[in-house]
């Protein structure tokens, strides 16, 4: 048992190591140390370039076809330095389509590209929500299904980890505007932005367990910094649906707002003691609060290696094939709910 315990821990710690070298930061100027910076939090998940098989995979899931959806990204009519990035599938309860992750992805690369070459690099602010009642379901129940393997379901999971991750690390203050249901892999996407602002039609429920997996974009460790291991846990483990008081309680969102205030408006809001100053100012705070992450990776590592372990299972594979039965019956909406 000793000797298998220690191979498994050996096998975590290879999958996905990275060192980060605090020397490369010294006696650097300002610009040489910014670029280093960047380059250290923003390639999240792997040591280099993508693997052959990440790149079929996404070439994959670029080509898919399948329902329609998309993520937009544009600049705010109110203060162009905020972006307002949207989740646009509401007919399925914006649930990711391979195209919308590769989207969504793209979009990530932009935002956490070395400022001379950004087009974004006089932004310092993001609104991250969902078009219609929904914030975000997740991964779409097609994509999903098409998933059928443990080593494609991490793919999946790396890829949108590398997403999830240039978010949370983007030098730009990011507010999740919760105006509806997050649920699954939409709870995670949630918890990789600075704030939540949530609308009591909202609500938050990490479904995993109930589909016979565990988190795989990166929401275990990120929930576990917001709220704590215990409440974590729970959280996951008893898949709880959390209202908007709860959720506030349990300092998992930041603020909330009535059913008849709009949550977007909300966002607002809360974002406008910070747009009192300096886009330079706020970039640099956020990279400064963001390299207080880089010792996460290990837990990430051991997240992946447990969901390796769920995603193909036959709890996973019963949970797909009852959402298959209920598509039928129902359409898509009954399966996201």
């Amino acid at each position: 048992m000793a000797a298998a315990m220690a191979g498994w821990r050996r096998g975590v710690v290879m999958f996905w190591q990275r060192t980060y070298p605090p020397a490369t930061l010294r006696h650097s100027s300002s610009t040489a140390a910014s670029s280093c910076i960047a380059s250290t939090l923003y390639d999240p998940t792997r040591k280099g370039p993508p693997t052959n098989e990440m790149l079929a995979f996404m070439d994959r899931l670029r080509s898919s076809g399948g329902p329609g959806g998309s993520i937009k990204v544009a600049r705010s009519d109110h203060d162009d330095r905020v972006l307002e990035l949207t989740i646009n599938h509401p007919k399925s309860r914006n649930a990711l389509t391979g195209q919308m992750m590769m989207n969504l992805h793209d979009i990530t690369l932009e935002l956490t590209t070395a400022k001379a070459n950004s087009k974004f690099k006089d932004c310092c602010a993001l609104i991250l929500r969902g078009e219609g009642s929904s914030f975000c379901a997740g991964a779409d129940f097609h994509l999903a299904s098409s998933i059928a393997t443990p080593e494609q379901g991490v793919l999946m999971a790396e890829l949108m980890t590398d997403t999830l991750t240039r978010l949370r690390r983007a030098p730009l203050i990011t507010v999740a505007a919760i105006g509806g249901p997050a649920m699954g892999g939409g709870a995670e996407v949630a918890t990789s932005t600075d704030f939540r602002v949530m609308s009591t039609n909202g609500k938050i429920q990490f479904i995993q367990s109930r589909m016979g997996v565990s988190c795989g974009w990166g929401g275990t460790s990120r929930l576990v910094k917001l709220v704590g291991r215990q409440k974590a846990l729970h959280l996951l483990g008893a898949a709880p649906s959390l209202d908007a008081a709860t959720a506030l309680e349990i300092r998992l969102v930041d603020k909330i707002c009535d059913e008849h205030t709009d949550v977007q408006l909300a966002a607002w809001e809360f974002l406008s003691p910070f747009l009192t100053h300096t886009t330079e100012a706020l970039r640099a705070i956020k990279v400064g609060v963001a390299a207080e992450d880089l010792g996460w990776e290990q837990a990430r590592e051991v997240e992946t290696f447990a969901f390796r372990t769920t995603w193909g299972s036959p709890a996973n594979k019963h949970a797909l094939a009852t959402a298959k039965k209920k598509i039928r019956g129902g359409g898509e909406e009954e399966v996201n709910r």
